[in-house]
Formats: C-alpha cells, structure tokens, sequence
C-alpha cells in the first residue's frame, strides 16, 4: 500500500457534477469565514447551518469536517456552547473519516475552549488537548495548530486554578 495515499486527506471526489458540488461548498465556506471575520455572528451561523445540512448529503467527510467546525465556531460565538461542542466532536470524527489529521486537532483545540473553559469541564477539556497532542504528534507536528491547542489547554488550566501549568502552557503558545 502505498502510505502517503494512506496517510493524505481523502481527494477530491472523482464524479464530476459532484467535485463542483464540493468545490461550490468550499466557496460558501470561505464566504462563512469572512462573515466570522466581519463579526457578522448570527448572519454567518444561520448560513453555516444551512451549509452543513447541504454538505452532509455531499458525503465528502473533509467538507463536512470543515462545515461543522464552521459550525461550531459560530455557535461558541453565539453562545450555544452545547450545540458548538456537538458540532465539534462531529467535526473531529469527519476529520478523521477523511484523514485530515490536522483539521481534527484544530477542531479539537477549538472543542477544549468550548467544553473545558465554557462549559467549565475541565477533565473533558483536557481530555481533548490530549488527543489533538496526540495527533500533531503522529504527522510530526504543526506549530499554529499546537500553539492553539497550547492557548486553550492555558485557558482552562487557569480556570482550574493551576496557574504555573496554565503560565507554562500560555509560555508554550506564544513560542511557537
């Protein structure tokens, strides 16, 4: 077998009709992206949702990956920390389905902000920061993704009131 193949995200779908479905899908979600950055929050989660309902049919987990942890991102923004964090772990199983190691542990960063620092379950946080170490670790590592996941793991260690873990973690994030 070939391990690069195996270890690459999953490619673009071969159909044609729907890599255009698929590549359309990657347009709205840089439209979603700038209406995140344009704090345009409930315009951009009522057109994230309606994404990720359209994608899910798609089948294609990389999107979908991506779409849910738009999703997610708009609803921690929104303060719907339940449903962020369900998006979330959705994002991460796609993510993994699809083989994009990375965008997992992203989502799994931005999964330690939302449960263990706004939803106050710091074990689950920590779990999470975990699991995405251990994922940058197995493709040899990525300094944004680790220095998210460094930031957030601070976070929440300050919220537990370990402050020189939490110092050390926030250190760790700003070397990077």
């Amino acid at each position: 077998a070939d391990v690069d193949a195996l270890l690459s995200p999953v490619p673009l779908p071969e159909d044609p009709a729907l890599r255009v479905e698929v590549e359309q899908a990657f347009t709205a979600l840089a439209d979603a992206h700038a209406l995140r950055d344009a704090g345009r929050y409930q315009v951009g989660l009522q057109r994230a949702t309606e994404l990720a309902a359209r994608v899910d049919r798609l089948g294609y987990a990389p999107l979908q990956a991506e779409a849910l942890e738009v999703l997610g991102d708009f609803q921690e923004r929104t303060g719907d920390f339940p449903a962020a964090a369900e998006s979330l772990r959705r994002a991460v199983l796609e993510a993994e389905r699809g083989r994009d190691v990375r965008r997992a542990a992203r989502a799994l960063a931005e999964l330690v902000w939302v449960v263990g620092h706004q939803q106050s379950d710091r074990d689950a946080g920590m779990d999470a920061a975990r699991h995405a170490d251990a994922l940058l670790e197995g493709v040899g590592g990525d300094l944004a993704i680790g220095a998210l996941v460094a930031s957030t793991r601070g976070a929440v260690l300050l919220d537990r009131g370990d402050l020189a873990e939490a110092e050390a973690e926030i250190r760790r994030a700003l070397e990077a």
